[in-house]
């Protein structure tokens, strides 16, 4: 009878160790909230880069180096539209590579969907469909470049490799600076 009292505090403790140790979940909620922030600040850097483009004038040197005008206009819109959707894209998968834990491609897929789909939307909405095949690649490329930058840079910053391997094996720290600790 000595031994049931022992048992029955060892199964007590036991119940309570397991129901202090708590198994951390991911909340769906953090997704969103990270999603949702990353999609203001896309948004907002590419309002800014969109703005300050030189959309209204063509340089010289770009006319000289493509002789035909209709060519030349269309290549320097897409060359616009894609080195803005580039650099609002940089400090956006640098900040999902340092906050996110998981996920982050899956995010900066999403950030730059959602990004390009309101430019669509609201190109669509003030000017109406493109009437020509040129408003339509451009449409696209820019669609393309926006929607895709972000996931695009978090998977290069990701595989940015944290050590160097030898040919024989071996492997040496790398930072930046060229230091070989």
């Amino acid at each position: 009878m000595d031994k049931l009292p022992a048992m029955r505090s060892r199964t007590i403790a036991a119940q309570a160790t397991r129901q202090r140790t708590a198994v951390v979940t991911r909340s769906p909620l953090r997704d969103v909230l990270t999603a949702v922030a990353g999609t203001a600040a896309y948004s907002a850097l590419l309002w800014f880069a969109y703005t300050w483009a030189p959309y209204a004038e063509i340089p010289a040197w770009w006319r000289h180096a493509i002789p035909d005008a209709r060519v030349a206009v269309l290549g320097w819109f897409t060359l616009l539209n894609a080195g803005g959707a580039i650099a609002a894209a940089v400090p956006v998968a640098v900040a999902l590579v340092f906050t996110a834990t998981a996920r982050r491609s899956a995010l900066g897929w999403v950030i730059g969907v959602v990004a390009a789909l309101y430019i669509v939307a609201g190109g669509v909405l003030e000017f109406g469909l493109p009437p020509r095949v040129d408003g339509w690649i451009i449409a696209i490329a820019q669609f393309l470049a926006v929607s895709l930058a972000v996931a695009a840079f978090v998977a290069l910053f990701r595989g940015f490799p944290r050590t160097i391997s030898g040919r024989n094996g071996s492997r040496r720290s790398w930072r930046m600076g060229g230091s070989d600790d």
